[in-house]
């Protein structure tokens, strides 16, 4: 999907995302100071935003097209990106002031646990991570039974099929993990990290039909740009901003205790 990946300009589900990701990114300026890190940054278009303001942005994905327009994005501007498993990062032990992961690319690693223990291992003593995932429990889940009874009786989240089409017009499917909040935070304090806030995305404007031409005049536009602005005032109020098809989770990692002597 390299060479599509950026048209997020027309489709009412992209659209949503990536303002959601923009104002949550610029509410949290005062983070992104230091080194930064972009866990999985596609192609650079958060790393590049970051690095307008950090010392340093270092985005990171396993895609080497990605990683290459994302190279080109970086041209000129305090940061750089490459070709790494969030698995493995190849950096030293806390040589990152905070993280962010906009995307939700948590839910695409094949292994989140190893991901957050590099990520908590390379990022400072009280550094904040700023990740997006899917959701479990949005309203879809509520209003549906048979969602609503499978999310019930299961302890965490489910996979979610992802069917699109790639550059050269071929059906791809892929799997996405999807979190409760539960098992988000639980995941997260095992590496170290306290959950600080949530913020909520496509809690109305799920309901948006994907085929609306978010930009014209007709009743399904103008229905999706309300929704949309319903969505941006209640994003970070409880409850709405847990029942989002995806959602933002800020964490900073706990401080080093020192050692006592005796």
């Amino acid at each position: 999907m390299a060479e599509t990946y950026d048209e997020i300009d027309a489709q009412p589900f992209y659209i949503t995302q990536y303002e959601a990701y923009a104002e949550d990114l610029i509410d949290r300026l005062p983070d992104w100071r230091g080194r930064v890190l972009d866990l999985g940054c596609g192609t650079g278009i958060h790393t590049r935003a970051v690095a307008e303001i950090a010392d340093w942005a270092t985005g990171i994905d396993v895609s080497f097209r990605l990683v290459r327009k994302a190279h080109q994005k970086l041209r000129g501007a305090r940061g750089s990106v490459l070709v790494a498993d969030a698995g493995s990062l190849p950096f030293s032990d806390a040589v990152f002031d905070a993280a962010l992961s906009y995307g939700e690319p948590l839910s695409h690693f094949g292994d989140p646990d190893a991901a957050l223990g590099e990520l908590a291992r390379v990022l400072r003593s009280g550094g904040r991570a700023v990740l997006s995932v899917d959701n479990e429990w949005n309203l879809r889940t509520l209003l549906s039974p048979r969602r609503f009874l499978h999310a019930a009786a299961s302890r965490g989240g489910a996979v979610r099929d992802w069917e699109f089409y790639d550059d050269d017009g071929r059906p791809v499917r892929l799997a996405l993990k999807t979190y409760t909040h539960a098992e988000l935070v639980r995941l997260l304090e095992c590496h170290g990290f306290r959950v600080e806030d949530v913020v909520g995305i496509h809690v109305f404007t799920l309901f948006a039909p994907l085929a609306t031409n978010a930009r014209g005049d007709d009743w399904r536009a103008r229905a999706f740009r309300l929704l949309h602005r319903v969505d941006r005032r209640l994003a970070r109020r409880w409850p709405f901003s847990h029942l989002g098809y995806s959602k933002i989770v800020a964490a900073r990692r706990a401080e080093d205790r020192p050692l006592s002597g005796r």
